[in-house]
């Protein structure tokens, strides 16, 4: 369970990096205003730590961690203000608040897996701790 875990967290990583690079190169030079600015940009932003979570996953580093919580926070920003600052920037329907919320509430979920998953991948190993001796 926990290989398979491992697999998909830098599966959803690699995925987002490639993603989200790619959309920032095609939409920052069409950014009207400066919430599609801040989208292009934590687009960048969790483009860059996917892409340095995957490194981290793949060589199990500890710092790792880190990158990961750091990427859940930018996918959570994109996906919370993407919606209003390209439909509804003025909160002129009802329910585009609750969906702001909805989609940063998800992402966080999901990085919070993702995050518990570099966690549990990257710590050292019960194994490489000295055993105390016996009584």
């Amino acid at each position: 369970m926990k290989k398979a875990g491992w697999i998909l967290s830098t599966l959803l990583l690699a995925v987002t990096a490639l993603g989200g690079l790619y959309n920032s190169v095609n939409e920052l030079p069409d950014a009207e205003t400066g919430w599609q600015l801040a989208v292009g940009y934590g687009q960048i932003a969790y483009g860059v730590f996917g892409a340095l979570g995957v490194v981290g996953m793949i060589r199990h580093r500890p710092w790792t961690v880190t990158v990961v919580i750091a990427w859940a926070v930018s996918s959570a920003f994109v996906a919370g203000i993407a919606s209003f600052a390209f439909h509804d920037p003025a909160f002129a329907q009802p329910d585009t608040g609750l969906g702001v919320a909805a989609a940063a509430i998800s992402v966080l979920v999901v990085g919070a897996l993702v995050s518990w998953s570099a966690h549990a991948n990257t710590r050292p190993r019960a194994v490489d701790a000295p055993v105390p001796p016996a009584a």
